[in-house]
C-alpha cells in the first residue's frame, strides 16, 4: 500500500513537471504537480488507503 500511495505522489510530481517544460514556465513543477493532486482529491472527494498511508509516512520527517 505504501509503494501505491508513493507510486501516485510521483506521477503527480512528474506530471506538474511536465506541464511545467510543455506549458506552465512560470510555476516550478512540484507545485504544478501539486495543485493538481489538490484538484484530483477534491474531486474524488476523500483520500485513498494507500495515498493516506504515504503521506502520514513522509509527515513524520
Amino acid at each position: 500500500m505504501l509503494l501505491r500511495g508513493l507510486t501516485w505522489l510521483v506521477l503527480f510530481q512528474l506530471l506538474g513537471t511536465a506541464l511545467n517544460h510543455l506549458f506552465i514556465p512560470v510555476l516550478p513543477g512540484p507545485i504544478i504537480g501539486l495543485l493538481l493532486l489538490l484538484v484530483y482529491l477534491l474531486v474524488c472527494g476523500q483520500v485513498s488507503e494507500p495515498l493516506n498511508e504515504a503521506a502520514k509516512g513522509l509527515l513524520r520527517y
